[in-house]
């Protein structure tokens, strides 16, 4: 996709994805909502309810990012290799609602591994290109938001996946996703400083407390040290030269 198909395309994709979870948040799609289902299987790493607002700020950035690649003086080619991962993320992220509403959480965490999938190559692919301190506030932070989110969104979905099933691994489950999360997102934070990555990541984590952390002192040590992992990581990253804002180099 190139010049101004590729700007439609890219529009397309998050009116879409915007679209799929305003129906599903409502209620409209099989007559249940995300949450609903979501805490229907507890998994021990489900997040406190008002987790899930960040939401709302992803898809703002999701328009954000398609309306910024939308404009006339837009449609160099400098652009063109950032649609196919862009519209990926997000009509997958749409069609997830599908199997997730649906009572297939299996089939859902197909589908959630090929959003991170997408939204890393985002990511990779923005950190080639140099870009100017506006396309890291609209093309950089909306990206790293969505890819920090669902980074957790994943583990989770594949907890629900594994629950659903009949297996949970036992009180060591929880402490043994949030720890490999916390590693991945502290090894990227040392490299990056993306502080708005480190927010994201710092909330969902205070979330998992906040529904999970009463009575489970192993989830809540692993908790602590992976907040605390985040901020060391990003502060040494920027003591080394990083930006705060996503891809800077």
């Amino acid at each position: 996709m190139t010049g101004l198909p590729r700007q439609i395309a890219v529009v397309a994709a998050a009116l879409f994805n915007v679209g799929m979870n305003a129906l599903a948040g409502a209620g409209l799609l099989f007559g249940t909502t995300t949450g609903a289902v979501s805490d229907a299987v507890p998994t021990g790493v489900t997040p406190a309810g008002w987790a899930f607002s960040v939401w709302s700020v992803i898809f703002v950035g999701a328009v954000v990012f398609a309306g910024y690649q939308a404009r006339p003086s837009a449609r160099e080619p400098r652009y063109d290799r950032l649609a196919a991962p862009f519209v990926a993320a997000n009509v997958l992220n749409g069609l997830w609602q599908v199997p997730w509403l649906a009572g297939l959480p299996g089939v859902a965490a197909v589908v959630i591994v090929g959003i991170l999938a997408s939204l890393a190559w985002l990511y990779v692919r923005l950190d080639r290109l140099d870009l100017t301190t506006a396309e890291r506030w609209a093309l950089g932070v909306p990206t790293s938001l969505f890819l920090a989110w669902v980074s957790v969104a994943t583990a989770l979905n594949v907890s629900v996946a594994l629950a659903a099933a009949g297996w949970t691994g036992g009180a060591a489950w929880p402490p043994v996703v949030v720890g490999l999360v916390a590693a991945v997102g502290a090894g990227l934070l040392r490299r990056t400083g993306d502080v708005a990555f480190a927010l994201v990541l710092t909330w969902a984590f205070a979330a998992v407390y906040a529904e999970n952390g009463a009575g489970a002192p192993a989830l809540t040590s692993v908790l602590a040290l992976g907040v605390a992992a985040f901020a060391v990581a990003t502060a040494l990253a920027l003591r080394g030269g990083a930006s705060p804002l996503p891809v800077a180099r």
